[in-house]
C-alpha cells in the first residue's frame, strides 16, 4: 500500500496516498481525503483511494511507444509547417516505430535509448552505414518532443552537448549525461 491513515477524531480518519514527485519543485506529492467510520472501514477506503490514484499511472505504463508516438504526432501536427510534418513522419516511420513502437512505455529504459543511439551512429543508415551527427540529432529531437523515456528519464533539457564529439561522443555516453 502506498498510503497512510491517521485518526483525526473519534470516527474521522485522514487518508494520505503518495502520488509522486513534483517535477518543478522536486518535493514529494501526497493526496489526502477524510473519511468517517471505523479503522477497518478507513483501511478499506484507503485501498480503494490508492487504486483510484494509481490506475491512470498503470494505464500509461501499459501504453505502447507506438501509441504514444501516434497521440503526440496527431496533437502536434496542426501547428507544424509542411516540411516539419514530412521530416517528423519520416523519423517516426524509419527509425522510431521499428525500434520502439511495440514496446510498452514503462519498459523502455535509458540503456535502450543509449543502445539505439549507438546503433544509429555505428550502423543505423542504409546498408549498415553509420548515420551522420546531423541525422542523429533530429531523431533525438523527435524522441525528446514525444516526451518518451528520453525526457522522462533524463530530464527535459536532454540534448547532445554543444562541442561534443557528436556520434563519437554518443558512443562513449555523452548523451546519457543529460
Amino acid at each position: 500500500m502506498r498510503g497512510s491513515m491517521r485518526q483525526r477524531c473519534a470516527s474521522s480518519w485522514e487518508l494520505r496516498v503518495y502520488t509522486g514527485v513534483d517535477l518543478k519543485t522536486g518535493r514529494k506529492r501526497w493526496t489526502s481525503r477524510t473519511v468517517r467510520g471505523s479503522r477497518v472501514e478507513a483501511a478499506a477506503e484507503l485501498e480503494v483511494f490508492a487504486e483510484q490514484l494509481d490506475h491512470p499511472r498503470r494505464r500509461a505504463l501499459d501504453t505502447t511507444m507506438g501509441e504514444l508516438f501516434d497521440h503526440w504526432y496527431a496533437s502536434a501536427l496542426p501547428g507544424w509547417a509542411t516540411n516539419t510534418v514530412r521530416h517528423t513522419h519520416g523519423v517516426l516511420k524509419v527509425h522510431l516505430y521499428p525500434r520502439f513502437g511495440h514496446l510498452p512505455v514503462g519498459k523502455v529504459t535509458v540503456e535502450d535509448i543509449d543502445a539505439f543511439y549507438a546503433h544509429l551512429c555505428s550502423a543505423g543508415g542504409r546498408e549498415g552505414q553509420p548515420l551522420a551527427d546531423g541525422t542523429v540529432r533530429p531523431i533525438h529531437s523527435v524522441l525528446q518532443g514525444v516526451g518518451g523515456p528520453s525526457t522522462t528519464t533524463w530530464g527535459s533539457r536532454c540534448r547532445v552537448p554543444p562541442g561534443s564529439q557528436g556520434c563519437r561522443g554518443l558512443l562513449v555516453g555523452n548523451l546519457s549525461k543529460c
